[in-house]
């Protein structure tokens, strides 16, 4: 006997009801969902690995990334180091009384 996919539609009120839970059933099953015994409704079974979605928004956050660090690290110019005579001539011209 073959396998036929099904799928419970009584969404909200059956945790079985989500798009990946699926049953796979023979002829002589009943077409009943074990979590609500409503009617079963005939489905296709989920692609195997990962969803398209979550390879988008992985692929999306990657971009964000590297947008976000080009723009934010790469861009950066380099700091400026401290020269030692030019910040004591800076804190004797501001505080005069320090010398």
């Amino acid at each position: 006997m073959s396998k036929v996919i099904y799928k419970c539609t009584n969404f909200g009120q059956c945790e079985n009801a989500t798009p990946s839970k699926t049953f796979a059933l023979s002829d002589s099953d009943s077409k009943l969902c074990p979590g609500c015994d409503k009617p079963l409704a005939a489905g296709k079974a989920p692609p195997p690995g990962l969803p398209l979605k979550v390879i988008g928004g992985i692929a999306a956050g990657l971009l964000v990334g590297a947008g976000a660090w080009w723009f934010g690290v790469a861009s950066r110019p380099d700091p400026v180091r401290a020269d030692p005579v030019r910040a004591e001539t800076m804190i004797t011209d501001f505080f005069p009384h320090v010398k």
